[in-house]
């Protein structure tokens, strides 16, 4: 409140006291003595002036507004006579709530003047500095700055190089500097006009005390609050003396005072203060003036910060009820009054109440200021940090990011009102675990406070404790570094036994126990818990984050049961303040459960983490639908470890407990593959209702995407690297800042009636022939070491979970993740040689991966399998069983994402075009000496596959409408001009290159790193000809069609763990609205895939689903002795329904 309460200040010193050059209306001229009306309209413009001085706006537009009708009856219209009264009306209108109008009338005023060459007069210099402050009013600091030059620049011409009115032009010239983040050269400014106020007033005199007040507000802004306390005092002694002890002023003064105080961390202090100034308020301008509700704002404040909220409340209120009394509604400094009024309706837990006046203050400022106004991000900043509070993402994320957007259009990058919105998606990138992100934000805000307030300002302590925190997993010893400057600045800024200081301790504390120093760590912890104690209470909020870094600090040295205890002490204050299921809890009750299962008390434990899950289940489900692809990557990654110890109480601590295994796979149910789907929706919503701005975003999303493909494929020269680097990060950011708007934009449209991804729902979806296969790779961890706290993995480990129609999850630990890992090794190179035995690996492999499930799926021949890690890559269906069968003879397997896709319940959309088949592309003349140079797609050249060309017509016999293109039509255009077509056909050249064989821009992408070769590949003419990277093919318009096939070479090579290659493409289609992809997980025969690829579609078209109609392919094929080898069958897998 420091900048609001200080600027009143200095304004109403400015009209209390009125200048030569500031507040002298202009004489009616001759007529003055003879004309009655011009001696009314001169009083009726002193009344104006007199009632604005006393805050009565209102009634000083109507004194002003009659002044102007006589003025008009005795002169007529547009004359210079008018400017005053004008001026006067522009400046109770914008003092009313309408600042624009306000701007306008001032506007008018300088216009009548210049009509007339009164520019350099008096009487201009007193509109033109209304004029100048209704600029700044607005926000237009920058137009403000020169008007007040052009101001001083006048008042040197009138009165000469040192005056009064030179003196007031600088130090507003200062405060605008202020505004503008430019405290340096503010209080060089400053210096000067308390310099020549001296020499012109005198040094006692109650003008120079208001400009060393506007001095003091500037020292506070760049954290120099004691040298502002110093300044206040003065001040308030110059006006005690020269006015008295109870004129309003001096009030005033007292109120600012105050304010610093508090600032300081002296309350009891600053409520004398307060208490002064709002008796002298009071006495000398009555209960309803606006200082009042200025005091009254502060004295809530401070109340916020003692804790006693409905006390604080009442004050804010009782502001509030003044501000609109004296200014109406939608004056900006009583928005500012709203805002603080909701922030502690926030506090008190009435979030609903908050939202609505954020609201409304929001409106109010947009119809004030404009929708555009930088004034407007303070609104969506209180409105995004209430929505994360509540876990609301999406509108945390848009509302600070459309702040963000109107600080840097109004006032640049380096801005430090940028700073809000920079914490706001801070937070959100710490809820999301989005480490890059976070420590990119907090540097930048630690940057700007830096380039803002120097090394010492509190502010910058704050940002550097934030960055800290960022560090702290990873480099804990800059961490310690940095919170050991904070302190320092805290204690010099605010004294050692205050909140900040506390604050700073405790982090320090914290810090210090992840480094081991575990003597200093716990007298920094003690130290804050005794403060927050002091000053908060024994069970406060603030005091609870000591108690469970205590409980931390205890676990490190092994006290385990000194951490247990203070744990649940936490636990307990927390769930006091804020619910017992709230997501606020969450880090206590985890570490609880941790402790739990440590000793072995696993049923404890599994029910507290069933409440943590369900807050976090809340938090991920919302995190999902927000921000790019990076982040939803990072939720998921986030979150691994925690599902992961819910599949341990599954499968180690507690196999065959009901509860255990149902959390476990409804956790599993709600994560696994979830970014996947969320992309593929957030698509799918948008082509559904698509409007032009909607297709305008799809649009620039691909068209960023194939420059980024285009730009990655090669990398320049070190003279040009820097550029190209610049280009990629400027490309990817606009990628992620258009995957993050596309989901913004489908969050009202999206299915909202899809049930809850539970066990029970899922398993409502099966018959009694049907099975569920959920494989997990989960890496276990042991939390304790030596009987000390000490986090460390183990290795991976794969899981499977059968889910039949009746009964409990089945769940089965299938061992160490890196031995099944090098089993699908082996059984890919036996599948890929069609003169290798394939036996022996695909035993083991079965003897790992199937047989222990086998009992479980007894009686069920349709398999509904969720594959992950290594297992993507093999086709189970080729693996054998104890009684000589494949597993492809006993079920039928249909691939899916998760379980969570039985669930599924939109209707699928419709295809919009007839089938395309795309065959044999025209690659171009082949190049000698380049076959194996897959590492350059910019060098390589590929063979043509004439064997394609009847594959692909046979496919288009058996549809009559379907378009088939071969040869040079064969192109990446007329894929991308595809519109939905009922099923997609590409039979050609795939490719999958590892990270070690690209640029390092695209290795850091893995889906520019796979795709398809297309017509006009070989030739090279253009950066993008005939590759379809899957980054790309992820912006086709898919969206009904209900099969894509990818009859491609390669799409699947390599010995990658975790299927990149293929998953990749499955992953680009499945985004692009395919509703099944079959692909091929090695290099296939021609002859063989035609014959499997008629018989499938053969099946399909015959009514087969399409999981049983490529099974009913393989057998076909498989029947043939010539391609018994399950190199010619079983290369392709379907997923998707």
């Amino acid at each position: 409140m420091a900048r609001f309460l200080s600027r009143l200040g200095l304004l109403a010193f400015a009209a209390a006291f009125p200048q030569p050059a500031v507040a002298q209306a202009p004489a009616p001229h001759a007529q003055a003595a003879t004309d009655p009306r011009l001696v009314e309209a001169e009083q009726a413009i002193q009344q104006a002036t007199a009632l604005i001085q006393q805050g009565q706006y209102a009634p000083a537009k109507v004194a002003a507004q009659r002044a102007m009708e006589l003025i008009e009856a005795a002169l007529g219209k547009d004359v210079p006579q008018l400017a005053e009264p004008l001026s006067l009306l522009g400046d109770a209108t914008r003092m009313t709530g309408d600042v624009a109008g306000g701007e306008a009338l001032q506007r008018r005023a300088l216009a009548l003047y210049e009509k007339v060459g009164a520019q350099n007069t008096a009487y201009y210099a007193a509109v033109l500095y209304r004029f100048a402050d209704v600029l700044r009013m607005r926000g237009k600091f920058a137009d403000a700055l020169v008007a007040q030059q052009r101001l001083g620049a006048l008042y040197a011409q009138l009165y000469g190089p040192s005056s009064s009115p030179l003196a007031v032009a600088l130090s507003a010239q200062a405060e605008l500097q202020r505004l503008l983040g430019r405290t340096d050269a503010a209080l060089v400014l400053h210096e000067s006009a308390v310099t020549m106020a001296a020499a012109t007033y005198g040094p006692k005199h109650a003008y120079t005390a208001s400009l060393i007040q506007a001095y003091a507000s500037t020292l506070a802004a760049r954290g120099e609050y004691s040298k502002a306390v110093r300044k206040f005092e003065q001040a308030l002694a110059i006006m005690e003396a020269a006015l008295g002890p109870q004129h309003m002023w001096v009030g005033q003064v007292a109120g600012n005072l105050g304010l610093e105080l508090y600032h300081l961390g002296d309350l009891a202090a600053a409520d004398k203060l307060y208490e002064r100034a709002l008796a002298i308020d009071r006495a000398t301008l009555g209960d309803s003036h606006p200082f009042v509700a200025a005091v009254l704002t502060n004295q809530g404040d401070l109340l916020i910060a003692r804790g006693l909220l409905d006390e604080a409340a009442r004050k804010l209120q009782a502001a509030f009820a003044i501000g609109v009394q004296a200014y109406g509604e939608d004056h900006p400094e009583v928005i500012q009054m709203a805002e603080h009024y909701a922030r502690v309706l926030r506090r008190m837990g009435q979030p609903a109440q908050a939202r609505a006046l954020l609201g409304q203050t929001l409106a109010q400022r947009e119809k004030v200021q404009g929708k555009n106004h930088p004034d407007v991000g303070n609104s969506l900043l209180e409105l995004a940090s209430l929505a994360l509070d509540q876990g609301e993402v999406l509108q945390a994320e848009r509302d600070a990011l459309r702040a963000m957007r109107l600080v840097e259009r109004a006032h640049g990058p380096d801005h430090p009102a940028r700073i809000g919105a920079l914490d706001v998606l801070a937070r959100l990138d710490a809820f999301s675990g989005d480490r890059e992100r976070l420590l990119d934000r907090r540097r930048e805000a630690l940057r700007i406070h830096l380039a803002t307030n120097g090394p010492s300002h509190p502010n910058t302590a704050a940002a550097q404790t934030n960055l800290a925190d960022a560090l702290l997993p990873d480099d804990p010893t800059t961490a310690v570094a940095l919170m050991r400057q904070a302190l320092a600045i805290q204690i010099a800024a605010f004294g050692e036994d205050q909140q900040q200081a506390a604050t700073a301790h405790g982090n320090l504390g914290a810090a210090l126990a992840a480094t081991r120093e575990f003597a200093e760590a716990r007298a920094h912890n003690a130290k804050a818990m005794m403060l927050d104690a002091r000053l908060f209470g024994a069970d406060s909020r603030e005091l609870t984050a000591d108690v469970y870094n205590l409980a931390m600090l205890d676990a490190l040295q092994g006290k385990v049961a000194d951490a247990e205890r203070n744990l649940r002490r936490a636990l307990a204050m927390v769930q006091k303040h804020a619910g017992a299921d709230a997501g606020e809890a969450f880090a206590e009750v985890w570490r609880l459960a941790d402790m739990l299962d440590a000793r072995g008390a696993h049923g404890e434990a599994l029910a507290l983490r069933e409440q943590g899950t369900r807050a976090r289940d809340a938090e991920v489900a919302l995190l999902l639908w927000s921000g790019d692809e990076q982040r939803k990557a990072s939720v998921l990654k986030n979150v691994a470890d925690e599902t992961a110890v819910l599949i341990r109480h599954a499968v180690q601590w507690q196999p065959g407990d009901r509860r255990a295994a149902d959390l476990a796979l409804q956790t599993v149910l709600r994560r696994h593959g979830r970014a996947v789907d969320v992309l593929a929706d957030t698509v799918e919503v948008l082509r559904r209702r698509m409007d032009p701005q909607d297709q305008k975003l799809v649009e620039a999303l691909s068209e960023t995407r194939l420059r980024l493909a285009a730009y990655t494929r090669h990398e320049p020269g070190p003279r040009d690297r820097s550029a190209w680097h610049a280009r990629i990060q400027e490309l990817s950011a606009t990628i992620a800042r258009h995957e993050s708007e596309l989901g913004q934009r489908s969050a009202a449209w999206r299915d909202r009636t899809a049930p809850e991804a539970t066990v029970a729902a899922v398993q409502a979806r099966l018959d009694n022939t049907t099975a569920l296969l959920e494989f997990v790779v989960w890496t276990p961890e042991d939390v304790l070491r030596a009987g000390a706290w000490s986090p460390h993995a183990l290795p991976a480990r794969l899981a499977a979970c059968v889910l039949r129609d009746k009964g409990p999850p089945a769940w089965f630990d299938l061992g160490p993740a890196a031995e099944v890992d090098s089993a699908v090794v082996a059984a890919r190179k036996a599948l890929a040689d069609a003169g290798a035995d394939p036996t022996g690996p695909l035993q083991a492999l079965a003897g790992r991966a199937m047989r222990p499930l086998l009992p479980a799926l007894q009686g069920a021949t349709h398999w509904r399998v969720a594959a992950d890690g290594a297992l993507l890559l093999v086709p189970l269906a080729a693996l054998p069983l104890p009684d000589g069968r494949l597993v492809g003879d006993a079920a039928t397997l249909s691939y899916i994402g998760s379980g969570r896709e039985l669930l599924a319940t939109s209707a699928r959309a419709s295809a919009r075009q007839p089938p395309l088949v795309l065959a044999n592309p025209d690659f171009g003349p082949r190049a000698k000496g380049t076959a194996g140079r897959a590492a350059d797609l910019d060098t390589m050249t590929v063979d043509a596959l004439p064997g394609t060309k009847a594959e692909g017509q046979t496919v288009a016999e058996l549809f009559s409408d379907a378009r088939l293109l071969t040869g040079a039509a064969a192109t990446k255009q007329a894929l991308a001009a595809a519109r939905g077509p009922r099923f997609l056909h590409v039979a050609t050249h795939g490719f999958f290159l590892g990270p070690g064989k690209v640029t390092a821009a695209a290795a850091k992408v893995p889906l520019l790193r796979t795709g398809l070769l297309l017509a006009g590949f070989n030739r090279h003419k253009s950066a993008d000809d005939g590759v379809l990277t899957a980054l790309e093919a992820a912006s086709l318009d898919l969206q009904g069609t209900e099969l894509a096939v990818l009859s491609a070479c390669n799409t699947g090579v390599g010995e990658v763990r975790g299927g990149d290659g293929v998953h990749g493409l499955r992953r680009a289609l499945t985004i692009a609205g395919a509703q099944s992809v079959v692909l091929s997980l090695w290099a296939v025969d021609d002859l063989a895939t035609r014959a499997l690829m008629q018989a499938f579609y053969r099946a399909w078209k015959g009514g087969q689903p399409r999981a049983q109609a490529l099974r009913t392919a393989q057998a076909a094929v498989r029947a043939e002795a010539r391609w018994r080898h399950p190199f010619f069958w079983a290369a392709f897998v379907g997923s998707g329904g």
